[in-house]
This record gives structure tokens, sequence and C-alpha cells, in this order.
């Protein structure tokens, strides 16, 4: 017999109790019971001592999470397992994802809700062994033995916490488990504890940054403008003297003897220009010319070219070697 606690409605709160013959073994025994009426402290007050229902998923939550899709479902196991950063941690996204397939594969058994959340605390508790207890394997295994004592048996003075399941469900459970988490029991131990290696990749860069700024405008950038055409072009002029600006005129206005020089220079390179400094050339004296102005314009060209070649061959075997010592380091 089991007593079950109904509260009323209004300003007095009256209370019955509902008596529920508990008949049979395993799912049988609750068979009576419809659990969506009942609330969580009801559904609390029905379990025997030890009971694992509960424990993880309360009633209402269990109720609710039959009810949505496999995506809600591990929204709101992310909430209720505090498993919130499982978009960036790789920890919570296994025992989320871990979660959300053990619960959804339990809803497809037909699990009641008071099998659904005892058996996500098993999961739980599973899982915990691994991580605060560093359990092994086969103390796992005994742990599981240890929670389903008490299944299909005719007395229930014994129980590991699951008396409410029957022995169908017991070993499909069981099987689940053995394919799920133990055939990985490794692979969850390195995951609780295992030490990751760190590789810090880095790369050092020379910046030059300009030199303060002495006139209305920064220095140019080196790649960006030479010095001589930011001289000419873009720096502002210097601030001129009225009084050197005078002395310039003065010497700039000519006189009569300067102008007088000027006149016999002009007649003298008339002279010079009426002689034809060509006349005496042949062809075969420029084609000569030709061949050393040729010789000394692309000799210039092909050594410089030479050089840029080999500093660029230098550059990429030390590239290749430092590729090279990456390679053997790793």
């Amino acid at each position: 017999m089991a007593n079950t606690t109904v509260k009323g409605s209004g300003k007095k709160a009256k209370t019955s109790h509902a008596t529920i013959q508990i008949m049979g073994k395993g799912q049988d025994a609750y068979k009576d019971i419809n659990w969506k009426t009942l609330s969580d402290e009801e559904a609390r007050n029905l379990e025997k001592k030890g009971s694992l229902a509960w424990k993880i998923l309360s009633n209402s939550q269990t109720q609710a999470l039959q009810e949505m899709t496999v995506e809600d479902v591990e929204k709101k196991l992310a909430v209720i397992l505090e498993l919130t950063n499982s978009s960036t941690e790789p920890q919570d996204a296994i025992l989320l994802d871990y979660y959300t397939v053990g619960f959804w594969w339990a809803k497809e058994e037909g699990f009641t809700s008071q099998q659904l959340s005892a058996f996500i605390t098993v999961l739980n508790r599973l899982l915990g062994n691994i991580k605060d207890k560093n359990c092994s394997l086969s103390e796992n295994i005994s742990d599981l033995k240890s929670m389903m004592v008490g299944i299909g048996a005719d007395s229930v003075e014994a129980s590991g916490g699951l008396d409410f399941l029957d022995v169908e469900q017991a070993i499909k459970i069981s099987d689940y488990i053995k394919s799920s988490l133990f055939q990985h029991h490794r692979m969850y131990e390195f995951m609780f504890h295992g030490q990751r290696k760190e590789e810090i990749i880095g790369t050092e860069l020379c910046v030059k940054t300009l030199p303060a700024a002495n006139v209305p405008f920064p220095a140019p950038l080196d790649e960006g403008l030479v010095e001589d055409a930011y001289n000419e072009y873009i720096a502002p002029p210097e601030a001129f003297d009225e009084s050197e600006n005078e002395e310039l005129t003065k010497s700039a206005t000519p006189n009569e003897e300067q102008l007088t020089e000027k006149k016999d220079d002009l007649e003298v390179f008339k002279v010079q220009v009426e002689v034809d400094p060509l006349n005496d050339v042949t062809a075969d004296d420029v084609k000569q010319m030709f061949d050393i102005v040729s010789a000394e314009l692309f000799g210039n060209l092909q050594i410089d070219v030479t050089r840029k070649l080999r500093e660029r061959e230098v550059e990429i075997i030390t590239r290749i070697n430092k590729i090279h010592k990456v390679a053997e380091t790793t």
C-alpha cells in the first residue's frame, strides 16, 4: 500500500489520501500510477528508500523532456546538467551528447517517467565514478551490478534502487551501457584525466614606427614614398627672409658690363654653331661608339640582375632549411 497527498484549491487547503495498490514486480508494481498527475514532491514520496529515481531529473522535468524534440531535449539537458559551455568545451559537448542520446534511447524503449529519471541517474553515477573517483572498468561494472540488485526478485528487502525495472529492461540497460560506455571506458578516462599537450605557435614581426612629426604632416613611409619626392612635392616651403629676397633681386639685375659680356659670348657661340662637328664622323665611328655605350649600360644591368638572382636564391634556400628544421622537431 502507498499513500499520495493531493492538495485542494481555495483558501483552506484540504488534504486527501489516495491509496494505490502496488502489485507485482518491476514495472507492474507502479502500473496504476499516472505520473503526469503527480507533483515532484508527490512523486518523491512514492519512492522507497534508496531509489535512484528523481535524483537528477525531477518528475516535471522528465514529463517536459518527453514532449520535446531531440534538439530541444539537448538544450534543456544542457541547462539542467550545467553543461552550457558545450559549444566551446569538448568535454561538455561529449557529456551532453551522451546524456541526450541515452535519454532518447530510453524514451523510445517505452520507459516510464520514473524509469527515465532513474536511467539518467545511473549514467550520471557511472560517469561520476570515472571523473571523481577515477574508477577502473571492473569497479564501474561492479557498481552497475550493485545498482541492479533486487530486479526481478521475489523479495525486495535488498534493493540497489532500480527494483521498479523488470528483468528485460535491466538486460537492455546493461547492453546499452556496455556498448556506449564500457567499451569506450579508456576514452572517457582520458577525457577526464588525460593531460593534453599545449602547442604555442608564435610569429615574430619587426614593425618600424614612424618618427615624431616635426611638420604639419608625418614623415613618409619608406615603402610608400621616396624622400626626394616628398621634399619636392609634399613638404611645405621654408620661411623666406625678405632681406635675402632684396639681395637676390639686386644680384639678378644685370648691369651694362654684364650685358656687353653676354653679347660677346653669343657671337662666339654662333660662330661655333656654324662649324659642323660631325663632318669628319664616319659610320664605323658611330657603330663603335654605340657598342661602347651599350656595353657600359647593359653590362652594369646584367651584373645587377645576377646579384639580385643570387640574393633571391640564398633567401629561398634559407627558408627551405627553416622548414626542414621545424619538420624534424615536430
